[in-house]
């Protein structure tokens, strides 16, 4: 289960950072900025490389005792930081990657909107406080159930957090 989900920009500030026990909020945060390192010696590496450069997946940037931190990288530089729960083992790297599609389809939504202004921070299209503990990511990706084929509220997040208590709303 994702815990923590940041979208970071090319100049490496947050424009999106959200985690589900908010009482380890100042932890995740300090685990998504540390990796911002890592993340860039593995985009300096592949550019040497001449690696692929369709491949957006950076893959474990580094694991600690708790829990694991993924990497994924756009074609604009922007950066999308994902921390899992170490103790879910069932959690295949293919389904990860999922999990980054699906969030970079819905960072490109957001971009694709024409009252957001590049550049700004993401804001969620719900209420931070609509439930305690419930994790705000879902109201920032209003079509991940669609995408993942159930009804709104209904089907399973992608993110591997809960269902939502009531349907998204459109934009």
């Amino acid at each position: 289960m994702a815990v923590c989900v940041a979208v970071i920009a090319k100049e490496n500030y947050p424009l999106y950072i959200r985690s589900a026990p908010t009482e380890n909020e100042l932890k995740f945060h300090y685990m998504v900025h540390t990796s911002l390192d890592v993340v860039d010696e593995k985009i300096s590496a592949m550019g040497k490389a001449l690696v692929d450069q369709r491949e957006l997946y950076l893959g474990l940037l580094y694991p600690t005792e708790d829990y694991k931190v993924y990497g994924y990288v756009t074609n604009s530089k922007v950066k999308f930081v994902m921390v899992v729960d170490s103790s879910n083992t069932a959690l295949r790297d293919n389904e990860i990657r999922s999990m980054f599609r699906k969030l970079h389809n819905s960072y490109t939504d957001v971009m694709c909107n024409p009252f957001y202004n590049p550049g700004d921070r993401i804001q969620s299209s719900g209420s931070d406080a609509a439930e305690p503990g419930f994790p705000v990511i879902t109201t920032w990706i209003p079509t991940c159930e669609k995408r993942m084929g159930g009804r709104p509220g209904h089907g399973p997040c992608p993110l591997g957090f809960p269902r939502m208590p009531r349907p998204l709303t459109a934009w």
